[in-house]
């Protein structure tokens, strides 16, 4: 489990997220460390409820509709995609159903 991980071997993980993470890459890997502390690490089953596996209606889907639509007001896109367009959730799933 990638979260067990994460909290067993800090200084791994915040290695991982320098490398792979532009924002983290920028505050380094101290600041990174320090964030650690008080970040929410997405376990399987946050991930699953997240993209509606769990039978329920996807959490995703509503905080991405309800953006589009501050988004459209503000001017900043015209027509707001639908949420399934903008989402890749196979990995999970397929770790889901495992």
């Amino acid at each position: 489990d990638g979260v067990a991980e994460a909290n067993s071997n800090p200084d791994f993980a915040a290695q991982v997220l320098v490398d792979n993470e532009p924002l983290f890459e920028d505050l380094g890997i101290e600041a990174t460390k320090e964030s650690l502390s008080w970040v929410y690490w997405s376990n399987l089953e946050d991930n699953a409820r997240m993209f509606g596996l769990d039978g329920q209606p996807a959490v995703f889907d509503s905080v991405f509709t309800d953006a589009s639509e501050v988004w459209k007001s503000l001017g900043v896109i015209q027509s707001p995609i639908e949420a399934a367009q903008a989402k890749d959730d196979s990995f999970i799933q397929k770790m889901y159903e495992e």
